[in-house]
């Protein structure tokens, strides 16, 4: 019989709908249960891709024996880390603080009026070797919340005061500089992997806004050393198995330090984070390859992971038929079956593919040898190499998509969706690329229509309705989006959008008291402390995506107050990004830009025109990290209101580039070569 949560929206609660256990969502309803029967909560939070949170559920939760056990001594709550971030954010810094450590599945015990007194991750069902079983760790906790109840509310309240302290605390202000940055970079040099890019040895994240951190700053010092970094770190990801040679998109990360061995579910985050790190890289580099990784990327995304009305899908699980992995691994037998014989010697050499096998007796597909290198060993053409291996690759997707498929989060999160709606605009404009353009504005559009109710942003939608009102996260990160779309379309709407959020986001969010922004707001009243997460981890902070947006639009709008509060922001953080630099890429993309003069360029002229298209086509070669881009008409230019438009006329009638630094302006140019003279003079001077 179906529990509470089958009238919940969220794929990760459905999941466990049928689990014998009495599973409540997060609400007031299983807190005055627990006061009134005189309980402890049980509070497990996880997502639908998590594949320890499958384990766990399959071993623990759809046992009856420990149902009942659960049952019968606690009130049992379920939560959706990706619906209700806040929630994961306050017991999972709880239970860093018990036990050091943490991660999903995450369970935590609870007093009925919410503090935390014990918790942990994955508990098997009986007791393994270093690991309490959950069944005897339940009825333990049980008896002590009953036998030594003053101790354990003693504690559940100082672990309670510890985390209120730390979520109101005054960040201690210090002066940003170029040599905080010089020292983030020094400090990602130490655990640099030369061998194999990325950072540290295993498990490997991708980590795309340290990478993002370390273009600008070749961009800024013109180290070459940063931008090698990058490309050895991109190249060798790429190579590996992480990347999905046939689908596209990238999985979570690797377990070992090759990139060869993926944990294999994707997250739409990762795919808009990664996909722009390549973009950039193109653009600097102008190396082919990463323009290759970023099309198969998006299409990826287009293809498996966008719904009907253009909303973006959270993530695809691990697992198929109950193996992590099923789906993406591969016999030599199999490959026989699809491909003929000239297809398999090759396709086995270029993908790595062997008898034995690099996983569990099959293979993970990675490129093992290059196109390159195929063509001169067996005397073919490179030109007809790759004909062959891109065929013999489609005949694989086509076989691999009659396999039963990962299960998919058709959740849409609006941040996560922003930051994809980002990506696909800018590689849409570099590309000149009016799929991705189209598809990011469908997707903006899509937004605004459904997660905004009442002039109230939402942070997810699903089973068609918009649930949990907005975090920090999903202004900044929408409004950034936004921001890009208008430099892109030159479409007005974008931009007011984009203000009418970032004014929201200050006046619901900011904390004048303690210098920071808080992750949420009075909307969010169920929780007893709001939360406030400096870290960039897999995704960007709420706090570095606002400061972002808010020095955009200082620039645009010459709001100095708005460069105030993300100065105040950064020089908060300055000391621990300098010496912790992986936790803080996008932040230091942040104090980058900062310290940074903007680049500010206007493009006057007609929209059809191939003039004003030459003009465009120099910009979208070239990564600017800190420019804005205007492109209008002279006409609409004499009636808009801002600042960077103003007095702008054409230059001997024909269309016209305006280059600034910090609003002061080179002449304006009609040419192509003498704008790419002056955005390489004004991006590199000192």
């Amino acid at each position: 019989m179906p529990n509470r949560l089958a009238q919940e929206s969220s794929p990760y609660l459905l999941q466990h709908a049928e689990n014998p256990v009495d599973w409540y969502p997060w609400g007031q309803e299983a807190f005055d249960k627990a006061r009134k029967e005189d309980k402890p909560i049980l509070l497990s939070i996880g997502y639908s891709s998590c594949h320890w949170c499958h384990v766990m559920a399959h071993e623990s939760f759809e046992n009856p024996e420990i149902a009942k056990i659960m049952n019968d001594n606690f009130v049992n709550i379920k939560v959706d880390r990706e619906e209700r971030p806040d929630i994961d954010a306050i017991y999972m810094e709880a239970v860093q603080a018990m036990t050091g450590q943490a991660g999903w599945p995450l369970n935590v015990f609870l007093t009925p009026d919410g503090k935390p007194f014990f918790g942990g991750t994955y508990f098997p069902p009986e007791d393994r070797v270093g690991m309490p079983g959950f069944k005897r760790l339940l009825l333990w906790l049980s008896e002590v919340y009953h036998t030594r109840r003053q101790e354990i509310e003693q504690s559940a309240s100082q672990i309670a005061q510890q985390l209120l302290q730390i979520s109101r605390a005054e960040l201690k202000s210090h002066d940003i500089s170029l040599e905080i940055l010089e020292s983030a970079c020094q400090s990602l040099k130490s655990s640099f992997d030369h061998q194999y890019g990325g950072f540290g040895t295993a498990p490997k994240f991708p980590q795309p806004m340290t990478v993002e951190y370390l273009l600008q700053s070749f961009i800024r010092a013109q180290q070459k050393e940063y931008l090698d970094m990058v490309t050895l770190t991109l190249v060798r990801m790429s190579l590996g198995g992480i990347h999905d040679h046939l689908g596209g998109g990238f999985h979570r990360y690797s377990v070992d330090r090759t990139w060869l061995i993926p944990h294999f579910e994707k997250m739409l985050y990762d795919q808009a984070l990664i996909a722009r790190a390549y973009l950039h890289a193109w653009q600097v580099t102008h190396n082919s390859w990463y323009l290759k990784v970023v099309n198969r990327t998006l299409q990826y995304v287009l293809k498996d992971m966008t719904s009907s009305q253009g909303g973006f899908y959270s993530a695809q699980d691990a697992d198929s038929e109950g193996e992590e992995g099923k789906y993406y691994l591969w016999s030599l037998d199999e490959i026989k079956r699809v491909l003929n014989e000239r297809e398999v010697e090759l396709v086995c050499e270029h993908y790595g593919v062997t008898a034995s096998g690099n996983f569990e007796g099959k293979n993970i597909l990675h490129i093992a040898k290059s196109i390159e290198d195929l063509a001169r060993d067996h005397n073919m053409d490179l030109s007809e190499v790759e004909k062959i291996i891109d065929e013999a690759s489609m005949k694989l997707l086509h076989y691999r998509d009659q396999r039963t498929p990962p299960a998919k989060d058709t959740k849409v999160v609006t941040s996560w969706n922003a930051l994809m709606s980002t990506t696909l605009a800018e590689a849409g404009f570099a590309m000149n690329n009016p799929e991705y353009i189209a598809a990011s504005q469908r997707n903006a559009q899509f937004l605004l229509d459904n997660l905004v109710v009442d002039g109230l942003l939402h942070h997810t939608y699903s089973d068609s309705k918009p649930k949990v009102p907005g975090f920090l996260e999903d202004y900044a990160a929408l409004s950034n989006s936004l921001i890009t779309l208008y430099e892109i379309t030159s479409d007005g709407k974008w931009l007011e959008s984009a203000r009418r959020f970032v004014q929201d986001m200050i006046d619901s969010f900011w904390k004048e008291e303690i210098g920071t922004f808080s992750d949420t707001s009075i909307k969010h009243s169920d929780i007893f402390l709001q939360p406030r997460n400096l870290y960039d981890n897999a995704t960007p902070s709420g706090n570095s995506l606002a400061c972002m947006a808010l020095l955009r639009l200082a620039v645009i709008f010459d709001r100095q107050d708005y460069r105030e509060i993300a100065s105040r922001v950064v020089r908060g953080l300055a000391l621990v990004m300098s010496k912790h630099p992986t936790a803080f890429g996008h932040m230091l993309c942040v104090a980058n830009t900062l310290l940074s003069p903007s680049v500010e360029i206007v493009i006057l002229g007609d929209k059809h025109s191939v003039n004003t298209e030459a003009l465009l086509e120099v910009i979208r070669q070239t990564y600017i990290p800190n420019k804005i881009l205007i492109s209008t008409t002279e006409e609409e230019a004499s009636r808009s209101d801002l600042p960077l438009l103003q007095g702008r006329t054409l230059r001997n009638n024909k269309p016209t580039a305006f280059v600034c630094r910090n609003y002061a302006c080179s002449m304006p140019v009609n040419e192509p070569d003498e704008l790419r003279e002056q955005l390489t003079l004004q991006v590199h001077a000192p």
